[in-house]
């Protein structure tokens, strides 16, 4: 029997060939099976996670978009409102003021009518108190003169 000294703590053999084979072996196909496929999944998700960001970006910005067009939009309505409510406004007073001058001229005509109706009836009422007066001189001058003497004055 032979006996071999081995200094070394690794003898390069066969053995040690046929595992770093069989390593490399099995890291090719690790490679295959699992790394390859691992990192083709990763890249698709940052792909989809790039995706969504770009989709949060653009809906940020449309969002943003939306919002100065209702601000722009409720400014203008607020301010056709606003003109809306002094032509309103304006339209009102010059209503106001035509039926303050209707109610005027009303007042003025029935005023002017009350007037023409009360002198028309103080005229009737002066003539009735003359024809009633009359009356009243006739009959007292009836009464106080002698028969004769009325037929001279009336006739006059």
């Amino acid at each position: 029997m032979k006996i071999i000294e081995t200094i070394a703590l690794i003898s390069i053999n066969e053995t040690l060939i046929i595992q770093l084979l069989s390593f490399l072996l099995f890291a090719f196909i690790f490679h295959r099976i699992m790394v390859r496929p691992l990192r083709r999944v990763m890249d698709d998700r940052d792909v989809y996670l790039k995706r969504i960001e770009n989709d949060i970006v653009a809906a940020e910005e449309e969002y943003k978009q939306i919002h100065r067009r209702a601000v722009e939009q409720e400014a203008a309505a607020r301010a056709a409102a606003f003109k809306i409510r002094d032509e309103l406004e304006t339209a009102g007073q010059m209503s106001a003021q035509t039926m303050i001058v209707d109610a005027k001229t009303r007042i003025r005509q029935m005023q002017n009518d009350a007037r023409d109706e009360a002198a028309r009836q103080l005229t009737a009422a002066r003539e009735q108190i003359r024809m009633e007066a009359e009356a009243v001189a006739e009959r007292m001058m009836s009464v106080l003169l002698p028969k004769g003497a009325q037929g001279s004055k009336v006739g006059n």
